[in-house]
Order: C-alpha cells, then structure tokens, then sequence
C-alpha cells in the first residue's frame, strides 16, 4: 500500500491518493477510496495484521510546518479509510518511525520532530486499535531523533531501531533494540 506523498518540481503538491500494488500483475491501482486522511508527507504506516488495516500516523500536509496527530486506518478489503480518534496520544510528528509488533497485537511508535522548529522527541508509543495509544515508559531509550529506521525481528522478538539524529545532516549509527519480555530499549555496543 501507498498513501499520499509529496510531488516536487520546484512547487510542493501534497497528494492523498491511496494505491495498491499487486506482486502477482506487478501493477499499481488506484484505489479511490470515498473517503481519504488530509494530503501528507513524511507519515508513518504499518500493517496491523491482527485487525488487517494499514495504519498511518502523523504528516506534514501541506508545508509551513502543518503538521497533524491524527491516526487512520485502512480497511483494504472494504476500501475505506477510518479516522481512529484517541486519548492520550503522540504529539503531531513527522520523520519517526512505526512497526507492527505481532506479539503486542499494535505497532510501536519511536522518536520524531515537531513541527517546524524540528524538535526531536524520545517517545516510545503502543497502538493498538482495541486500546489505542498508550505511552510506554521504559528505563532507557535512545536519545530525541528523527530520521530513523525500524524493523521488527520475528525471531528475537525485538524492534531494531537504526541512525536517526537531532537533524537531518546530524545523523548517528546508533543500533538499538526494544526488547518484548524486558519492555525496554538497549543499544547495541559498537565493536571496532
């Protein structure tokens, strides 16, 4: 699934299309939903599989700084988008981060900027669609970043969390991991 996104040819064109794309045709289709979240960029998606929705969090829509906490859900089998409202929930953020953790049943949520001003935060987040957001408080975690990337390893049963910085050109090559059973970030040492 694709969802919105920004054309850039020296103008910004924030979109809100929804596509599909089909491994087996490798075709793309529109998919018009009648409903769709406000256009945006620098979002964050993933598959919850227990619900079967995509769920997108977060935006810049629109430039000069708008930029949105509302999550969404999509509903690829009915074509529809649902506007999930909840309290508490993460501060509006663009450039964090989210992947669907099997075992928690919701995806987790780290890090991101305001606004723009591009305040980075060190929040790590729970969703789930019974419950919807809930904060979690581990002992550590890795410093305020945007820019970072996840992946859940189904096999340790952690969420890999890499680079990511204060800014856009102040990067790190940090390597950290949410542990499941221990509910908690530890980073990774570096070993030369």
């Amino acid at each position: 699934l694709l969802f919105g996104g920004l054309v850039y040819f020296g103008v910004g064109s924030w979109k809100n299309e929804t596509w599909i794309f089909d491994l087996a045709s490798k075709t793309w289709t529109l998919m018009n939903p009648p409903e769709s979240p406000p256009s945006r960029n620098y979002h964050e998606m993933a598959y919850d599989e227990k619900v079967d929705r995509f769920i997108v969090f977060g935006s810049d829509h629109g430039g000069g700084g708008a930029v949105d906490a509302a999550t969404w859900a999509y509903d690829l089998g009915a074509n529809t988008w649902t506007r999930v409202d909840a309290s508490p929930m993460p501060e509006p953020l663009v450039y964090a981060d989210m992947v669907y953790v099997p075992e928690l049943g919701g995806c987790i949520l780290f890090g991101g900027v305001t606004g723009l001003d591009e305040k980075p935060r060190d929040g790590t987040w729970l969703f789930t669609m019974d419950a919807g957001w809930t904060k979690l408080a581990p002992a550590h975690a890795p410093s305020p970043r945007g820019w970072h990337s996840m992946a859940w390893d189904p096999v340790l049963k952690r969420v890999w969390l890499y680079g990511g910085g204060v800014r856009r050109n102040l990067g790190t090559a940090e390597l950290w991991y949410w542990d499941l059973a221990k509910r908690d970030w530890f980073q990774v040492e570096r070993r030369l």
